[in-house]
């Protein structure tokens, strides 16, 4: 079973691990703490979350915090987010 990005962000989290870490120790790597200097960014390059992963979380959350926006609107959200991501390199394609 695959395991999805969201998934490994969520334990990052959990864990106070900067993004990416989960996948860099799964690698062999180290985790990098969230507020190290080495934190700053991923902890591995290109370890960014896809972009399905990003639509998928922004729904998620705005469809729980805005439950009475019609869902066009929650769509049109998360691919401007997505491609506001993409343009700032944190979203792999």
């Amino acid at each position: 079973m695959d395991v999805r990005e969201v998934t490994y962000a969520k334990v990052d989290r959990a864990l106070g691990w900067a993004t990416g870490s989960c996948v860099a120790v799964a690698e062999g790597a180290e985790p990098v703490l969230v507020g190290s200097a080495a934190g700053d960014e991923s902890a591995s390059a290109g370890a960014g979350l896809s972009a399905d992963a990003v639509r998928e979380a922004a729904f998620k959350a705005a469809r729980q915090t805005l439950p009475n926006v019609a869902i066009g609107d929650l769509d049109a959200f998360s691919e401007q987010l997505v491609e506001a991501l993409r343009r700032s390199g944190d979203v792999s394609e």
